[in-house]
C-alpha cells in the first residue's frame, strides 16, 4: 500500500518529502487549474518510491541518481498526461512543458558550467545543487533517451532497476548497464561504449551549442576555353548541357560553438521541396556540406527531431534563405487581442 499525505496550509513546508511507501504532497486548490504544481509534486514524490527507495542509491553523495532520474521520469509522466507543450503551465495562452521547464531552469543559470553532476551534495558552489542535480540531470537523460531511442533506453532503465533494486548502486553501475545494453541493442553505432557521453554530461561541465551559420548558393558559370575541336572551336556538349540546366553550387556551414560534442543529423531542404539528412559526428568546430544541383538550398536545420536537449540554443539551429514572418504576426496579433480586451474591460469602469 502507498500512503499520500496532503498537509494543511499551516504545515505546508512538510509537503514534498518521500519515505518508503509514504510521501507528502502539496494541497493547493487555490492555484489556477493550468498551473500544475500539485500534480508535478505528487508525481515526483511517487517516482521516488522506485529511485532511492527501491533502487537505493546514496542521495548525499550522488544525488542525481535519485533526484535527477526522478525529475526525468516526472517529466515523462507529466508530458504523457498533459502534453509535451503544456504539462507544467497552460494558462491564458501561455504553455510550457516539463522538459522545456528543465531546459529553461538549467540554461538560465548565470553559469551552467559551474559544477558537474558528480560532486557530493555538500560540494556544490554558489547554491547550484538543485539546478544541476534536478534540472541538468533531467536534460541529459532526455538527450540520452532520444539518442538511443525509446526502446533501447527503456531496456537500459528496466535492466538497471531489476539488477539494482534493494541494493546500493553508484554512478559506475548505471554507466555499466548503459554500455552493456547499448552494445547488445545497437552495437558499434555509438563507438566502443557510451563513456564519451557520460564524460561530458555527467562528469564534465561542457556546454553544447551548434549553429547553422550560413547558406550560400551561387550559379556555377560555364568554364571558358574548353572545346571539342580546337580548329573549329566547337563548344563542348557537356558544357552546353550544364548551361541549360543552370547548376547551382550551394554550401551549408555548421559551427560548433560549445565545447561539448554530440553526433548530429542535419536536415537540408532545397527549393523544389526535396530533402537530404546529413550525419555528422559533431567533433570539428566547423563543417561545410556542399551540393551541386539544379535547385538552390532553401534552408537547413540541425537536429530536426530535437534529440539533443543539451543544446543550449535551439534558435540558432536553423537557417533559411527565405525568412518567414508568420511567427512575428502571431505574437503581434495575440498582443493586440489582449490589449483590446484590456481596454474594453477598463472602459466599463470609466
Amino acid at each position: 500500500s502507498l500512503t499520500v499525505i496532503a498537509p494543511p496550509y499551516h504545515g505546508l513546508f512538510t509537503g514534498g518529502m518521500e519515505y518508503p511507501t509514504l510521501f507528502t504532497s502539496l494541497n493547493s486548490c487555490l492555484l489556477p487549474e493550468g498551473v500544475r504544481s500539485t500534480e508535478i509534486l505528487t508525481v515526483h514524490e511517487f517516482v521516488h518510491q522506485y529511485f532511492m527507495q527501491m533502487v537505493a542509491s546514496n542521495e548525499q553523495e550522488e544525488a542525481w541518481m535519485d533526484e535527477g532520474i526522478t525529475n526525468f521520469y516526472e517529466g515523462q509522466i507529466m508530458d504523457k498526461i498533459f502534453g509535451e507543450k503544456s504539462s507544467t503551465v497552460d494558462l491564458f495562452g501561455v504553455k510550457m512543458g516539463n522538459a522545456e521547464s528543465d531546459r529553461a531552469t538549467y540554461f538560465s543559470m548565470e553559469n551552467p558550467s559551474i559544477a558537474p553532476n558528480s560532486l557530493n551534495s555538500w560540494e556544490f558552489p554558489g547554491g547550484s545543487y538543485h539546478t544541476i542535480q534536478y534540472s541538468k540531470s533531467a536534460v541529459w537523460l532526455n538527450t540520452l533517451k532520444k539518442i538511443l531511442g525509446t526502446e533501447t533506453f527503456d531496456e537500459v532503465m528496466k535492466t538497471y532497476f531489476l539488477r539494482w533494486k534493494f541494493k546500493h548502486p553508484c554512478a559506475n553501475d548505471f554507466v555499466e548497464v548503459v554500455n552493456e545494453v547499448v552494445a547488445q541493442k545497437r552495437p558499434d553505432e555509438f563507438g566502443k561504449n557510451m563513456n564519451w557521453f557520460f564524460q561530458q554530461a555527467l562528469y564534465g561541465t561542457e556546454i553544447c551549442d551548434y549553429a547553422v551559420t550560413s547558406i550560400s548558393c551561387k550559379y556555377r558559370k560555364t568554364p571558358a576555353g574548353f572545346f571539342e575541336n580546337v580548329e573549329d572551336c566547337i563548344e563542348s556538349e557537356m558544357l552546353k548541357n550544364d548551361e541549360d540546366k543552370k547548376i547551382y553550387a550551394s554550401n551549408v556551414t555548421i559551427q560548433r560553438l560549445g565545447s561539448m560534442t554530440m553526433p548530429l543529423e542535419i536536415l537540408v531542404q532545397f527549393e523544389d521541396g526535396t530533402q537530404v539528412i546529413e550525419k555528422w559526428n559533431g567533433k570539428e568546430t566547423l563543417k561545410t556540406f556542399s551540393y551541386q544541383k539544379t535547385v538552390k538550398v532553401e534552408c537547413a536545420e540541425i537536429d530536426p527531431e530535437r534529440k539533443i536537449y543539451l543544446d543550449k540554443n535551439f534558435l540558432n539551429n536553423s537557417f533559411t534563405t527565405k525568412p518567414k514572418h508568420t511567427g512575428i504576426r502571431k505574437y503581434v496579433n495575440e498582443f493586440l487581442f489582449w490589449m483590446q480586451n484590456g481596454m474594453e474591460t477598463m472602459g466599463m469602469f470609466i
